[in-house]
């Protein structure tokens, strides 16, 4: 669906375009437009590039003619350029221009304005404008009549128009201070009618899934349409949509303020381990004048009578006091703190982290099931003094909470004075970096979220867990579940220990030849390795230098013709609609979108109107309908003679899933900075799974997200008919929890491991490690914790059936088990299982890697 969607259909698409969209010049209009006057002429004569002079003029005549600043591509704009270039600058061709950075255009739109005399939109101008719109209402309520009216005061006043769009269904660009103050406004006013849904929605019994629907039709829907319906399905549709996006957004803070304590908490990091390396180096410099200091005392010529403020004098010619200073920590065991290093700069970034973090800190509300209560009242006492407008520096020592804070901690949050005075910016941002390690274990929680609320609202509820319980597992139908635990660890047991000893006893008789080893006896070895397969060569196979160019709509009407994939496409409302699916306009769309290509660039080059491809997009594309037909078409590949071909088993369908990074062109909440990928940039990561050679499931994430969260979902989500049996990926795909999950729901989970041998270090046995020969080259390092298993199996089963039924997406709830940061008894239990699935899967690589 189409998060930009306009949410009043006040002006039809041509007059959007006109209003809003990019001019398209004639050139008459160009000659109009891109003519300089004698100032205009004298401020690109300045020491400028070519490149800065051409974009300067082309962004001067698209504002003198929208008075809106546009941000551009260079194919959209080519043929202006071109012409620009042809008046102003014929030496030069259009190869040698580009876009400017956001740097340049900023200023390059601040000189627009100083000439033209223009002021930005603000908030002043915002208020001038709702009274106007009450105003004219009077005279017309014809919405496009009241627009032209905002649009002419805007004009009359010189004031950059603002774009066409509503901020309450526009999805969150980044965390920038702008967005956040944004969501931070919807949460505030969208409260009251999310406090009515919460209580009235759960009394009609829908699921979470359902709310997401309905409130998607808010997005297809105008107001003038909705107003013509029934008014409870109206007002049914918009508290599902208040619902829905209250969720999202809470996420998106949650989520940006994890973002930015990491963004901070790494820049401190940096600032300390330069510091401490900066010192280091200068001591060792400095170090060698303390044989002259030293001298002084061994000197004959320096009597006894010589006062100890002489000595110190001469000393300091040496080696002023602060060099003295640096020397004597560098000497002395202590060494350089870094740890002091890294909060002296947290303290000179306080100015922005207060402006970015306090925004969302004042919205957000706080729980916790677990002993976090002293941080829990130091977030709520910080939130507090934010929203009552209290300064922290004007309030007294006594009465900040200070139970949360390690010894160790403290250390650094106090001056260091004969009497220490709590240092109110350090404290500020220890209560956020603390907040930030709660929200990631779950320890403390926002139940007005998706991705952060309870684990236990991640569950089934408890009550109907408890009254149904059995029938949830008869649906589930997983046999680990339903049998008795014991039963399931007695046949892991002899599973795994038949394996120790048989592996074990290959490898000692030489019969596993796989196995490569160095000066091994006894059980002592050096080193030991598997084979590793080289990569084959990456080139085409000369069969497909064989196969014809042909177009991608041709292949795309091809693959429609033998499976009928664009039939997935269907209408966002279903039968109740009027519009007929156009397969033509479908594939000019998928082409669009697929290729990077814009649907307004593709109505340019083909002879389908930008409006029809807006309006097919909007009704037929979204994640279902693309799920739909790649599911489709996936399935008339899985029944193909050849699919089973690529088996690298007799009857084994063996998949894997990894995350292929993205350059983003455009910032979304997902789209992270990673110098390593982007460099300068943002992007994000595309997760895609493949059963066989066919791509059966996908899912875009941060950059920043851990890929091994999704394993699970991407398999268990997966709606076509290849239903995979073995499933790898990399080390990015492995965690605590992912082997028993699999395992528990019928997959084998076989990750690639880079160091094999060092993996199977951490293998576990059922029997005491003093038990097992010496002679083993694998060996347990200890014992199965049997009773915690057994002690926790409901709560294990509990999870595992939450898992199936999708109360919430699994991810969510992986995440949550996968985190280091507070293990529970129950954590530790699942994670006991997983080592017991693993150690059997290590030896089985062992014996036929």
């Amino acid at each position: 669906m189409n998060t930009n969607k306009k949410r009043l259909t006040i002006l039809t698409q041509p007059e959007i375009q006109d209003y809003f969209g990019l001019p398209r010049f004639t050139l008459e209009e160009r000659e109009y437009y891109f003519t300089l006057s004698d100032t205009e002429h004298q401020i690109i004569s300045q020491d400028w590039s070519v490149n800065s002079r051409v974009n300067f003029i082309l962004m001067l005549g698209y504002f003198k003619s929208r008075k809106i600043f546009f941000t551009y591509t260079l194919e959209g704009v080519i043929t202006d350029i071109s012409y620009i270039l042809a008046c102003h600058f014929p030496d030069h061709s259009a190869a040698n221009i580009k876009v400017p950075g956001k740097t340049t255009r900023i200023q390059l739109q601040r000189l627009i304005c100083q000439h033209l005399n223009y002021q930005r939109y603000g908030s002043v101008m915002a208020e001038q404008l709702a009274e106007l719109a009450a105003r004219v209402v009077k005279r017309s309520a014809n919405p496009g009549f009241i627009l032209r009216a905002l649009l002419s005061h805007l004009n009359k006043n010189q004031i950059i128009t603002p774009a066409y769009s509503t901020q309450l269904k526009k999805a969150l660009r980044d965390f920038s201070y702008t967005e956040i103050v944004r969501e931070s406004t919807w949460v505030k006013q969208l409260s009251p009618l999310y406090e009515f849904a919460c209580q009235w929605l759960p009394s009609l019994c829908i699921s979470n899934e359902s709310i997401r629907y309905y409130a998607t039709l808010i997005e297809y829907y105008s107001v003038y349409k909705l107003r013509r319906f029934d008014p409870l399905i109206a007002y049914f549709y918009l508290l599902c949509y208040t619902y829905h996006r209250t969720h999202v957004i809470n996420d998106n803070l949650v989520e940006a303020f994890i973002g930015h304590v990491r963004q901070y908490e790494e820049a401190a990091k940096l600032f300390a381990k330069d510091m401490v390396y900066k010192r280091k180096s200068q001591a060792n410099e400095d170090i060698k004048a303390t044989g002259k200091i030293l001298g002084f005392f061994l000197n004959p010529d320096i009597t006894d009578n010589v006062s100890f403020g002489e000595i110190r004098a001469k000393a300091f010619q040496v080696l002023n006091r602060e060099k003295m200073e640096i020397v004597t920590l560098f000497i002395g065991s202590s060494g350089f703190d870094e740890e002091e290093f890294h909060w002296q700069h947290l303290e000179t970034l306080s100015a922005a982290f207060k402006k970015n973090l306090r925004q969302i800190i004042r919205v957000l509300d706080f729980s916790s099931h677990t002993d976090e209560s002293g941080l829990l009242e130091a977030a709520i006492f910080v939130q507090t003094c934010l929203r009552d407008g209290k300064i922290l520096r004007r309030i007294p020592d006594k009465d900040f909470p200070v139970n949360f804070l390690t010894k160790s901690l403290q250390k650094y949050l106090y001056s260091r004075e004969k009497s220490p005075q709590l240092i109110p910016d350090r404290y500020e941002f220890a209560v956020y970096r603390m907040l930030k390690i709660a929200f990631e274990s779950g320890d403390i929680f926002n139940q007005n979220t998706t991705k952060y609320r309870s684990f236990t609202d991640d569950l089934i509820p408890m009550n109907r867990w408890k009254a149904d319980k059995q029938n949830v597992l008869n649906d589930l139908d997983l046999p680990v579940l339903q049998r008795p635990i014991s039963q399931t660890l007695q046949e892991l047991k002899d599973e795994l220990e038949e394996k120790l000893k048989h592996v074990n006893q290959r490898i000692i008789n030489r019969k596993n030849k796989d196995v490569k080893f160095n000066n091994y006896r006894k059980g002592r070895t050096v080193n030991w390795t598997l084979p590793y397969k080289k990569e084959e060569d990456e080139d085409n196979h000369h069969f497909y230098h064989l196969v014809p160019t042909i177009s991608i709509t041709n292949l795309l009407s091809y693959v429609d013709k033998k499976t009928g994939f664009l039939a997935g496409f269907n209408h966002v409302l279903g039968r109740y609609t009027k519009g007929n699916q156009d397969k033509k306009s479908l594939i000019a769309c998928i082409i669009a979108l697929g290729t990077n290509m814009s649907l307004g660039r593709m109505g340019e080059i083909s002879d389908i109107s930008h409006q029809v491809l807006q309006t097919t997009y909007q009704n037929f594309f979204r994640l279902e309908t693309l799920r739909e037909s790649n599911d489709i078409v996936a399935n008339a590949t899985a029944k193909l003679s050849i699919f089973r071909h690529y088996d690298i088993e007799p009857d084994v369908i063996h998949s894997s899933s990894d995350g292929q990074r993205f350059e983003t062109q455009r910032n979304t909440a997902n789209a992270r900075y990673a110098p390593k990928y982007f460099g300068l940039k943002k992007g994000i990561s595309a997760l895609t799974l493949v059963g066989n050679h066919v791509p059966i499931n996908a899912k875009v994430i941060g950059t920043h997200e851990h890929e091994s969260y999704f394993v699970f979902d991407l398999l268990y989500n997966n709606t076509t008919e290849i239903d995979p049996d073995r499933h790898s990926v990399d080390t990015h795909g492995t965690n605590q929890v992912n082997f028993w999950i699999l395992y528990a729901f019928g997959y084998q989970f076989a990750p690639r491991y880079k160091n094999f041998p060092t993996k199977t270090e951490g293998i576990i046995g059922f029997e005491p490690t003093g038990k097992y020969s010496e002679e083993f080259l694998i060996k347990p390092i200890r014992k199965v914790n049997e009773e915690r298993i057994i002690e926790e199996w409901p709560n294990i089963q509990h999870i595992m059936a939450s898992l199936g039924q999708k109360e919430t997406t699994q991810s969510s709830i992986v995440r949550k088990l996968s985190s280091y940061a507070r293990q529970n008894k129950t954590k530790k239990a699942l994670w006991e299982l997983d080592n017991i699935i693993r150690s059997i899967y290590m030896l089985q690589t062992a014996d036929k890697p």
